[in-house]
């Protein structure tokens, strides 16, 4: 059967990238002029959050982080940040002007075992974006949004440590997620790991703040939620740099779990998060317990 080397199809896709970014721009103009008239026609106050309609999405690489050109966006109205609020409703990615969100079935399931990574699942499945200018979202969260009620928990490793199966042995131990819930890569963490280098560390910390409390607000008070986190990434800034630690101000501490390959053993860290969990059915969560 004839079959086309997939390297001589790269300058093609490069060349339909292209000019899908080229009619992105052109379409998000026409959006921000016509958004630009209904504010001016409107009398009444306007919310900050700007919704789209997705026309289409296209990403060149399926392994990429979020980005906002992965969809091609039209106006469809304004609302305010108690619509964001819905269980529905994700951060798909943050950028140094806008906090990007994505509404996705509420029925979508997102633990690890079922997707591996976030960023593809929420790029596939959602049917409606929104944005927020960030210094806005920075002070509705702080506002509106009360402070993390369970424990979260981020899972990092490097290149073949583990961390992926990890996470899945920590998933299989409550597949309900009533008490434990495991994500794959959320995408708010790689879109704050780039944003560390382009904006000043108060300005990210603020940022980190507001959009970890926002993740985690449908969590619960006896839930823990892990996040294992993009293999590669500088999340380690994050922590060096005191950020994340700010959530402890919720009086929930978020912990971070590094399995390098000189790191401690995995099955510690695996019995860490778990004993951490509250299970009701103590013979249940026995009868689970990894051997040996």
């Amino acid at each position: 059967m004839f079959s086309i080397d997939p390297y001589l199809l790269m300058p093609l896709q490069l060349l339909l990238y292209a000019l899908y970014r080229m009619i992105r721009a052109i379409v998000l103009l026409e959006s921000d002029l016509f958004t630009l008239v209904r504010k001016l026609s409107q009398q009444q106050q306007v919310g900050d959050v700007e919704f789209f309609n997705v026309i289409t999405r296209y990403r060149l690489d399926a392994t990429d982080i979020a980005q906002e050109y992965d969809f091609l966006l039209f106006n469809d109205g304004f609302g305010t940040m108690q619509e964001l609020k819905d269980v529905s409703w994700m951060i798909y990615t943050i950028t140094d002007r806008y906090v990007y969100f994505v509404r996705i079935p509420s029925d979508t399931l997102l633990s690890i075992n079922h997707a591996t990574r976030l960023t593809p699942l929420l790029h596939t499945c959602c049917d409606r974006v929104a944005r927020m200018d960030i210094n806005i979202f920075v002070d509705e969260v702080r506002a509106t949004i009360p402070p993390m009620k369970g424990r979260v928990v981020m899972l990092h490793s490097s290149p073949c440590c583990g961390g992926s199966m990890l996470a899945r042995m920590l998933s299989s131990t409550d597949p309900e997620q009533q008490r434990l819930i495991v994500h794959g890569e959320p995408p708010v963490l790689s879109a704050l790991a780039v944003l560390v280098n382009t904006v000043s560390i108060e300005t990210i910390r603020s940022i980190t703040y507001a959009a970890l409390r926002f993740a985690v607000q449908h969590i619960e008070r006896d839930q823990v939620l892990v996040m294992k986190t993009r293999t590669m990434q500088k999340y380690c800034c994050l922590w060096n740099f005191g950020i994340l630690t700010s959530s402890q101000r919720d009086g929930r501490v978020v912990k971070a779990l590094d399995l390098s390959s000189n790191g401690p053993n995995p099955m510690q860290d695996y019995a860490e998060i778990l004993l951490s969990v509250e299970f009701r059915d103590s013979d249940k969560f026995a009868a689970r317990w990894p051997s040996g």
